[in-house]
């Protein structure tokens, strides 16, 4: 497929906000886990730097495997882990769960 195609550009611009939606969110997310679930500005704040660390790992490593598997295969099944640990995330109310689960979404 060609890298310049309208399609292509779609999909590098959608990974591209989805990839920095957390940053961007940061300072609302910590103050909904301050006022929704009584967590500390710090255990918010962990939740936060655990996903940008998950994040920060995959890209590291992406560098090992990401000529060898399919890239449309790859935003499929990353977006589908986004989407399913969001869902997960709206029903744990504990702060380490929280974290653990950020984490694995931000990678």
């Amino acid at each position: 497929m060609d890298r310049n195609a309208p399609t292509s550009i779609a999909a590098a611009i959608v990974v591209n906000i989805v990839g920095v939606f957390a940053l961007m969110t940061m300072p609302m997310i910590i103050g909904s886990y301050s006022e929704t679930l009584q967590f500390t500005q710090q255990q918010g704040t962990d939740i936060m730097i655990a996903e940008v660390a998950g994040g920060a790992l995959a890209s590291v490593l992406a560098m090992f495997w990401i000529n060898k598997i399919n890239w449309r295969l790859a935003i499929v099944f990353a977006l589908s882990c986004v989407v399913i640990g969001n869902i997960i995330t709206t029903m744990l109310t504990d702060p380490n769960m929280i974290t653990a689960l950020r984490f694995c979404v931000g990678f």
